[in-house]
């Protein structure tokens, strides 16, 4: 993608990518809704399909940028309620499990993981949950006891 960023930097637009998921910034509004709409005309013109539900066109403060809340009047990021909801009834629901399988540590630590802009320290303690996948005998198997030890660590 980097590519097909690149004249749109060069000609002094401000963007932030990775992978599929982009934000730019521009100063006033009306140059805010040109430069949203510049990308949008660009990036049909190259063949990619945008999907209208999951893009913020319209210039705000406030967005959701690689799945966390960016707030540009108090200059700070947030995991967003409803992801940081899923999260915490998930680890609830793998706390209740008697048998634990890889794939429900898996979701668990990718939550985790992808709350990283928000919060630095969140994939250390994913650490825990892909050291114990790691002896799993696949994605659906209960996992045993010995291989869950690897998730208890002191904080």
């Amino acid at each position: 993608m980097g590519e097909v960023y690149r004249p749109l930097r060069q000609h002094g637009e401000k963007l932030a990518f990775l992978i599929d998921d982009a934000m730019g910034a521009a100063g006033p509004k009306p140059r805010a809704l040109f430069h949203a709409l510049t990308w949008v005309m660009a990036l049909t013109a190259l063949g990619f399909h945008l999907s209208v539900e999951k893009c913020q066109l319209l210039p705000g403060l406030t967005g959701i940028f690689l799945g966390v809340l960016l707030d540009a009047m108090r200059g700070m990021t947030f995991v967003p309620a409803d992801k940081l909801s899923y999260f915490l009834q998930q680890a609830e629901q793998l706390q209740q499990t008697p048998q634990v399988t890889a794939r429900q540590l898996a979701k668990v630590a990718g939550l985790l993981v992808s709350f990283r802009p928000a919060v630095p320290m969140a994939p250390p303690y994913a650490t825990g949950l892909f050291k114990a996948m790691m002896g799993s005998q696949g994605w659906d198997a209960d996992m045993l006891p010995s291989e869950l030890q690897a998730c208890h660590y002191r904080t």
